[in-house]
């Protein structure tokens, strides 16, 4: 257990380091104070989540495929217990699909999925908050919110369906 507390402080330690370092390359640049925040921010996050999947880890890469297999089911667990796309879905199904999914991460304020456009990807939220809008690109007073999703939500469901349907915008 000393040697597990050691590596979490190691890991600490380099990604405060690392942080600072983006901080002065930032404002050695002039780089405004909003968007130097936005990028500290999205750092933060990608130093202390765990959203990458074993596929993205190139030590991971030369696992044998059932290893790899129960460590991304291990690695997902929370997302399979808790997102109810998946409760329905057999066994077989859900390493299936958890097998394929690829991380994303989205800045605050970014379209995710635009109205009017073919619905590409199912999209399953780890953590944070995506926002479904419609009429988004007129003014204000018009739009309308259809939905606050969160932490094990998920939207784009229609992606898997040969329908050509077209939805509202997710930011």
């Amino acid at each position: 257990s000393t040697i597990a507390l050691e590596t979490m402080d190691a890991r600490s330690m380099w990604a405060h380091s690392r942080l600072e370092e983006i901080n002065r390359f930032l404002v050695l640049q002039g780089v405004p104070s909003q968007l130097s925040t936005q990028i500290l921010e999205y750092f933060h996050y990608e130093m202390r989540c765990s959203h990458r999947s074993a596929r993205e880890v190139q030590e991971l890469r030369e696992l044998p495929h059932e290893l790899n297999v129960r460590l991304t089911m291990v690695l997902f667990h929370d997302l399979i217990t808790h997102c109810s796309f998946f409760h329905p879905l057999s066994s077989e199904t859900v390493v299936a699909i958890v097998q394929d999914l690829r991380p994303v991460v989205a800045c605050p304020g970014q379209l995710v999925m635009v109205e009017g456009h073919r619905i590409t990807a199912l999209h399953f939220i780890r953590r944070g908050v995506v926002r479904v809008w419609i009429k988004y690109n007129e003014p204000v007073h018009r739009r309308r919110l259809l939905a606050t999703l969160g932490d094990n939500d998920f939207f784009g469901e229609r992606a898997l369906t040969a329908e050509d349907d077209k939805d509202a915008i997710a930011t």
